[in-house]
C-alpha cells in the first residue's frame, strides 16, 4: 500500500492507494480525561463502520508497543478499555443488545455498536441489502463455535471480532444457557472471547498475533 499527502489551495488531502483491503481505520490523538485516542472505521465501500474489533486490537497493540499502560479508545459514542498481559490483549467490548426475530425466521439479531444478524443451525440465510452484517454459526463443542461472516460495505472477511463477540455471547445466553469463555474459530483464526462478566471481552494473544505478520 501506498499512501501520498498532497496540497491543494491550502488543503491537505491524503491519498491511499490500496485496493485490497476491508477497512481503514483512522486514529486520533486525543489524551484527553476521558480517553487516549479515538478510532473511525471507514468500510471498503466507502460506508462508515460503526466497530471493528479487529482494528482496536491492532491498534492496541501498536499502542502497548509504545507504552506500558491501558488504552482507552474512543468509538461513536461508547469508549472502551484495553488492557495487556505479558501474553495477551483484553479489549473490554460494548454490551450486547440481541433480540430473536420476526416468528418463522431463524436468526438473531444482536448488536455491540454495530448491527449483526446471527443464524444457528440456519436453514435459509437472507442475504438482502440493510445496515447489518450476516454470520452462520456453528456449534462444535460446549466452548467453541466457528464463525464465517459478510460485512456490511466489505463483503465476505476472514475474520470480524464484533461477529465474534456477538455469536459468543448470544451463543452462551441462549444455546448454552450459562456464562462461558468460548474460543470462536474463523478463517483468519481463533478469536478467544470471555463471556462470564456484564458485557463480553475480546481477548487475543499475543504471540498468535505476532505470527500474523
Amino acid at each position: 500500500m501506498t499512501t501520498e499527502i498532497k496540497t491543494y489551495r491550502g488543503n491537505k488531502l491524503l491519498f491511499i492507494n490500496q485496493l485490497d483491503f476491508d477497512t481503514i481505520c483512522i486514529a486520533t490523538k486525543k489524551h484527553t480525561k476521558e480517553y487516549d485516542i479515538e478510532l473511525i472505521f471507514i468500510n471498503k465501500d466507502g460506508s462508515r463502520a460503526k466497530m471493528c474489533g479487529n482494528a482496536l486490537v491492532q491498534t492496541s497493540l501498536d499502542w502497548f508497543n509504545l507504552r506500558n499502560e491501558p488504552l482507552r479508545i474512543k468509538v461513536g459514542n461508547v469508549i472502551l478499555r484495553s488492557l495487556q498481559t505479558q501474553e495477551e490483549i483484553r479489549i473490554e467490548m460494548p454490551k450486547v443488545k440481541y433480540e430473536k426475530a420476526y416468528e418463522n425466521e431463524n436468526y438473531i439479531t444482536a448488536n455491540i455498536g454495530n448491527n449483526h444478524n446471527l443464524y444457528f443451525y440456519p436453514k435459509k440465510v437472507y442475504d438482502g441489502e440493510g445496515d447489518y452484517n450476516i454470520s452462520i454459526i456453528e456449534i462444535i463443542n460446549d466452548t467453541t463455535i466457528f464463525v464465517d461472516t459478510w460485512e456490511r460495505g466489505v463483503g465476505k472477511t476472514e475474520s470480524c471480532g464484533s461477529a465474534a463477540c456477538c455469536a459468543a455471547w448470544v451463543y452462551c445466553k441462549e444455546y448454552l444457557k450459562k456464562d462461558a469463555i468460548i474460543t470462536v474459530k474463523q478463517t483468519g483464526g481463533d478469536i478467544i472471547v470471555d463471556c462470564t462478566g456484564e458485557f463480553p471481552i475480546l481477548i487475543h494473544k499475543i504471540e498468535d498475533m505476532n505470527n500474523d505478520y
